[in-house]
């Protein structure tokens, strides 16, 4: 019988950014999705508002078409938030609708 070694409990404590590459995950805190983008070699965290995903890319009110939301539209996400990221390297990134309207202004 192999014994099952137990999980950290800090594995499992809501954490405000998910730092793998390529990966987006629910972010209760903001009511979004955080996710990573590698910039110059380095993962940046980086996060996108439940109501930029509803306004401006349709997802629906479920966690799982955030997601999917995400991941079709992980091009034109990734690529604002680097260049919001590019502008201010200190400041968080967390992108909301007006990030994108703004995008469709420029």
């Amino acid at each position: 019988m192999r014994a099952v070694k137990k999980p950290s409990p800090w594995l499992f404590a809501p954490q405000p950014i998910m730092v793998l590459p390529r990966a987006a995950r629910r972010n209760t805190s903001i009511g979004g999705l955080s996710f990573a983008v590698e910039v110059d070699g380095e993962n940046v965290p980086m996060r996108i508002s439940e109501t930029a995903l509803r306004r401006v890319f349709g997802a629906g009110m479920s966690a799982s078409t955030w997601l999917a939301t995400y991941r079709f539209n992980a091009r034109r996400i990734d690529a604002l938030a680097v260049a919001q990221y590019r502008r201010d390297p200190l400041r968080p990134v967390c992108l909301t609708a007006e990030d994108f309207a703004c995008e469709a202004l420029a």
